[in-house]
């Protein structure tokens, strides 16, 4: 009977073992299911996101619409999308899902600075997992969330084209394990959410562009209309004016040609105003260097200005970058006569590196930069953004540093795309001054030749004989 007894207990035990065994598949089954279909779920999630991100209904819905599907897919009570405010280091909540208080969504500011739970979030590569806050020593808890009950969550920063937008948070009012499959999805949804906000900004960037080009081109027709005005008007009142009595006096028997060379002196003084006001004829003949110099302190004694410069001799460039880095100078002289108030101007000019190195700086009482270039649009400080097309087309780089106060810094890179021009500015600085003299030489000869052929003298002679031809 006892061997009985044993074979059945035996039999007894392998049958419960046997159901055990079958008990512990079946649930490993269940769980390899249900990881199955979370992850089936979150991918429909990441996918959904991505469509709505791609309808461009604007960045607040898809925000609203991401926290409460992450919400909803890690089954956790609280989600909430902290955009980061750079100029006051905090992070400010754009979108919340669960059971907020009353108001937080779009008021709530928490801090970013090094030690807070958001700096810690926004600095880590890999999503942050908290498994309970109130004891948590890398960072100090947040109080916010403590005032919410959170007891557990996961934090991922939003990583932008440069800089981080802000933080995607899921927290939980329970003790939460965070798997690699959540961390993953978080990560995923922090992604779209990136290129979302790329794309927008990238977009409003374009249309603002595009606004500004279009108010660009309004006025430089309006410029060029006015500018054909002026040249019609200052052609009939001076020079019909001078002409018409030089052809009296030539008509005149016995009249003294000292008079009608004087006003051939007015004419062509008013002439070169006229053409030095539109393009001045020494920025062709001597080139940059010379034009700057004779531009800068023909401005500065009409505007009171002390003028400081540090011009460096350079070779002939190519006529649309010596005209861009000219036109620079011109707008931002005359900006500093019409609104600085300054006493002192400085214009600095180098080559190195293959660039064009140009700054214009001011003592005068300085300006919001940001805030005029904003006003662009509107039509509003176009001299500003006329600078900034002119750098932009010859492929440079302009940055205006001002603030109120504090005086105007114009700074300007053009590279010099002539692969001549840049072998010079890589030569020995006597191999230079030999070359830079010698065409200097050969330039004002060419300048004498001319400014002797349109003396007033030449003139009176040239209509005197073909009055008597």
């Amino acid at each position: 009977m006892s061997r009985i007894a044993e074979r059945n207990a035996a039999r007894e035990r392998d049958l419960l073992l046997g159901q055990r065994e079958i008990i512990r598949d079946i649930t490993e089954r269940q769980r390899a299911e249900d990881e199955l279909d979370r992850r089936v779920r979150q991918q429909a999630v990441v996918a959904e996101m991505g469509l709505r991100a791609l309808r461009g209904d604007g960045l607040q819905a898809l925000f609203v619409e991401t926290v409460a599907s992450v919400a909803a897919a890690l089954d956790v009570e609280l989600c909430a999308l902290m955009e980061a405010q750079p100029e006051d280091g905090t992070l400010k909540m754009r979108a919340g899902a669960g059971p907020w208080k009353e108001g937080a969504v779009g008021n709530t500011t928490l801090p970013s600075t090094s030690g807070f739970m958001g700096f810690n979030a926004m600095s880590a590569k890999e999503p942050v997992v908290v498994a309970d806050l109130a004891s948590e020593t890398r960072f100090l808890p947040c109080p916010f969330l403590l005032e919410h009950g959170i007891v557990s969550g996961v934090s991922v920063r939003i990583q932008g084209r440069g800089a981080v937008y802000g933080v995607l948070g899921a927290h939980s009012r329970s003790r939460r394990d965070y798997g690699r499959g959540h961390l993953n999805f978080l990560k995923s949804i922090a992604n779209v959410l990136a290129a979302a906000i790329e794309r927008e900004r990238d977009e409003a960037e374009l249309r603002c562009q595009r606004e500004q080009l279009q108010s660009l081109s309004r006025k430089l027709i309006e410029a060029q209309e006015a500018e054909w005005r002026a040249i019609a008007r200052e052609l009939h009142d001076d020079f019909g004016q001078v002409l018409t009595a030089i052809r009296l006096n030539l008509q005149r028997s016995g009249s003294d040609p000292s008079e009608s060379i004087q006003l051939v002196d007015q004419a062509i003084g008013r002439m070169r105003d006229l053409a030095h006001d539109l393009r001045p004829s020494i920025l062709d003949d001597l080139g940059l260097s010379a034009a700057l110099r004779w531009y800068v302190a023909r401005e500065a004694k009409r505007a009171g200005l002390e003028a400081r410069l540090d011009v460096a001799d350079l070779p002939r460039l190519p006529a649309t970058l010596e005209t861009t880095c000219f036109r620079l100078v011109q707008e931002a002289l005359t900006n500093i006569a019409r609104h600085a108030q300054a006493r002192q101007v400085q214009v600095e000019l180098a080559g190195r590196d293959r660039s064009l190195f140009l700054t214009v700086r001011d003592d005068g009482k300085g300006f919001d930069a940001r805030a005029a270039l904003g006003r662009t649009v509107q039509g509003h400080s176009q001299g500003l953004l006329g600078m900034k097309e002119r750098v932009s087309l010859v492929g440079g780089e302009l940055e205006i540093d001002s603030a109120p106060g504090h005086g105007t810094s114009v700074h300007a890179r053009l590279p010099v795309q002539d692969e001549a021009n840049s072998v010079f500015f890589g030569m020995p600085a006597a191999a230079i001054e030999a070359g830079l003299a010698e065409e200097n030489l050969q330039l004002e000869r060419a300048t004498q030749a001319k400014s002797d052929s349109l003396s007033p003298q030449a003139l009176v002679q040239s209509l005197l004989a073909g009055g008597g031809s």
